[in-house]
């Protein structure tokens, strides 16, 4: 009798341990593991692409800001223009020299940078920070004749690659 009675109690632990579903297997534990890795994953590549878009357009906009600098700065140094020395008329060269109220103006290319002087002994100042490599300086002076004259000063540069131009009417 004891020998039914003790399948009796196994039979009734085994109807318990199965009964229950309390508990979970490894094979649940194996793909919940699986899932949270990919979701992991593609969250961290989703943030580092993120992050490095955010640096490139950071970049891009730095390059603009300075482009946009420069090209107002030369546009100023040509607003009111006495004269201009250099370039000659019809002829181009990496530095502009005006007169402007008696004040002479030097815009120059000299290495990576643009400078800027006022007066002959003035101080030299950079127009552009260290940041942006600038690069093919040139400054073209057109010189329309006929009933008036009209100069015309164009110039162009490149500001980490990019190419940028202003032209301003001098009269």
């Amino acid at each position: 009798m004891t020998h039914n009675s003790r399948f009796k109690i196994l039979d009734s632990k085994f109807n318990i341990l199965n009964s229950s579903e309390k508990g979970t297997t490894l094979i649940e534990v194996l793909i919940y593991i699986t899932l949270l890795g990919f979701i992991m994953s593609a969250s961290l590549v989703s943030v580092y692409q993120i992050l490095n878009y955010s640096d490139t357009a950071s970049a891009k906009t730095s390059v603009e800001q300075e482009a946009a600098f420069i090209i107002s700065k030369i546009k100023w140094v040509l607003n009111d223009v006495d004269s201009i020395t250099s370039p000659a008329a019809n002829s181009s060269g990496s530095s502009l020299v005006i007169i402007k109220g008696g004040v002479q103006t030097t815009l120059t290319f000299s290495g990576n940078n643009i400078t800027i002087q006022e007066g002959m002994v003035g101080t030299v100042l950079l127009l552009n920070s260290g940041r942006i490599a600038i690069s093919g300086l040139n400054f073209q002076h057109i010189q329309q004749t006929g009933a008036m004259t009209v100069d015309t000063i164009k110039a162009s540069f490149s500001a980490n690659g990019k190419y940028f131009e202003v032209q301003r009417f001098v009269r």
